[in-house]
């Protein structure tokens, strides 16, 4: 279930997610937890897949089929990844390729997200009514965790073809103290 606000079940959820991506760092990397960081998912965090040459989330969708907008890519030795959100048009308007205001809304066409890692499709997402959200996020109560050197494919499905339209993952990522400068707590 999607909620619009991190907030009740989606924020319980979120710090399971949490907890858990801090508890296989430390048994599986032997680190102390003084020596795990946890800090927002970036795109690059999938190793070898930029989306932009800033490292913004920034996907159009290129078609109504199944687009896969990180294919096939392996997540850092000593990195685990929680996925708990979709953001679908908040930083359209910040880029300024869009003006989105209410009557606008329906140009995102974002419908569906499906992640598969270790070969299994792990979340299959119906994430269209998050594209008339306030606040243009999502939060699950399904977050989705994927292991260091684990492959992962992310494919959208849209309602229309779009390359006005910025989307992106919304997670934390826990990690050896020190691989980042300045990570949050």
């Amino acid at each position: 279930m999607w909620y619009p606000n991190l907030e009740g079940p989606a924020l319980e959820a979120y710090r399971n997610m949490v907890a858990e991506l801090k508890r296989r760092a430390m048994t599986e990397l032997g680190l102390p937890e003084s020596e795990v960081v946890i800090r927002p998912l970036r795109p690059d965090d999938f190793q070898g897949h930029v989306s932009t040459s800033t490292s913004d989330w920034h996907y159009g969708i290129t078609a109504v089929t199944w687009d896969e907008v990180i294919s096939s890519q392996t997540v850092a030795d000593n990195r685990f990844i929680g996925i708990n959100g979709i953001s679908t048009g908040g930083n359209t308007v910040a880029a300024g390729l869009l003006e989105i205001s209410n009557r606008h809304r329906d140009l995102v066409p974002l419908a569906q997200v499906r992640i598969t890692h270790k070969g299994n499709l792990s979340r299959y997402w119906y994430v269209e009514p998050i594209n008339n959200w306030e606040n243009y996020a999502g939060y699950c109560d399904d977050p989705v965790i994927i292991d260091q050197n684990s492959l992962v494919t992310v494919e959208t499905w849209g309602r229309t073809a779009s390359s006005l339209t910025n989307w992106g993952l919304l997670g934390a990522v826990a990690e050896k103290r020190g691989l980042l400068i300045n990570p949050l707590r």
